[in-house]
């Protein structure tokens, strides 16, 4: 990554931070395929601040390294019982972003796809009121590896700043997995974003 940012650094860079809405799905199925719990989607918030290289002189083509915070929750039960889950992931991501429009235009319209790898840095999982440490669960630890492609649209306000919106979907899978139970996230993202050029 490095000897990529060097070879790229006579073009511009930018930089943008991005936060808004994750609408979380869990998929918890066992060895045999089978799904343990009927699951109702969560929301939670997200963040994201992320390093843009040009790989071309028009800026056509951006390649992007940054840092997230994801909140994936859930909940679930049936008449007996009430269960929620919220869980904290910190990642790291990288990707590629391709402009639709000419870099000079007041709008843009990019699309987006990228890897995220990440692990979980908080959570909890309660049951009729009872709290548990979802940081201890096999299903919960470990590395996952969240594949993601979006679109967004920019507002240019000058020429080193802009704002925009954008969604993103993306499916997180456990890379390793110790136990029977596999357990994957599908997300929808609702983003907010604030963009700056630095040269």
């Amino acid at each position: 990554i490095g000897i990529f940012m060097l070879s790229t650094s006579l073009f511009s860079q930018s930089v943008f931070f991005t936060t808004g809405k994750n609408y979380t799905d869990y998929d918890f199925t066992t060895s045999e395929k089978n799904q343990d719990s009927e699951f109702a989607s969560g929301s939670g918030n997200f963040y994201e601040i992320s390093y843009l290289i040009s790989i071309d002189r028009k800026r056509t083509l951006q390649f992007q390294l940054g840092g997230t915070i994801n909140e994936y929750n859930a909940n679930g039960g049936d008449n007996n019982n009430i269960y929620s889950w919220e869980s904290t992931y910190l990642g790291l991501k990288g990707g590629f972003i391709f402009n639709l429009l000419p870099t000079e235009s007041r709008y843009n319209i990019a699309l987006n796809m990228g890897l995220n790898l990440n692990g979980i840095i908080d959570g909890d999982q309660r049951i009729n009121g009872l709290i548990y440490d979802l940081t201890k669960q096999e299903e919960f630890k470990g590395l996952f590896l969240q594949g993601d492609a979006g679109i967004s649209i920019r507002y240019n306000l000058n020429n080193y700043s802009g704002i925009g919106v954008g969604y993103q979907y993306s499916r997180s899978k456990k890379i390793e997995n110790t136990t029977n139970e596999v357990l994957m996230f599908s997300n929808n993202q609702i983003q907010f974003r604030l963009h700056y050029e630095i040269f």
